[in-house]
């Protein structure tokens, strides 16, 4: 999905406004894990915003369900700092970015192919 640059500034602007949200309102939720926000990827009608999520913790599944039972909360956050900027604010949905972890096992098995 190639994003213009009106949805890539939204896109942006979303993913800021969302790491402040996270660190300052849910920190409860997401406790113990440290979760952190790769991308924001809004569809070009801006109703859908894909939001991918890096999560440092063992049970990331777990921490995923929490957030995503309280993607209201997190949507009317979002709503109450962009109201003056994005007229409509998206839905929101969350993923668990592996890219990190996808990298890590390449750079593991390349390192266990040079040795042998």
């Amino acid at each position: 999905m190639k994003e213009n640059s009106k949805t890539q500034k939204i896109s942006r602007m979303i993913l800021k406004t969302l790491s402040q949200i996270f660190q300052q309102n849910l920190v409860d939720i997401t406790k113990p894990a440290i979760v952190t926000i790769i991308d924001v990827k809004t569809s070009s009608d801006l109703s859908i915003a894909n939001i991918y999520l890096s999560i440092l913790y063992k049970d990331k599944q777990s921490i995923l369900d929490k957030i995503i039972e309280n993607s209201k909360l997190i949507r009317k956050h979002l709503g109450n700092n962009l109201a003056n900027k994005i007229r409509k604010i998206p839905s929101l949905r969350f993923y668990i970015d592996d890219s990190l972890d996808y990298s890590c096992r390449i750079n593991k098995l390349i390192k266990d192919i040079e040795e042998n």
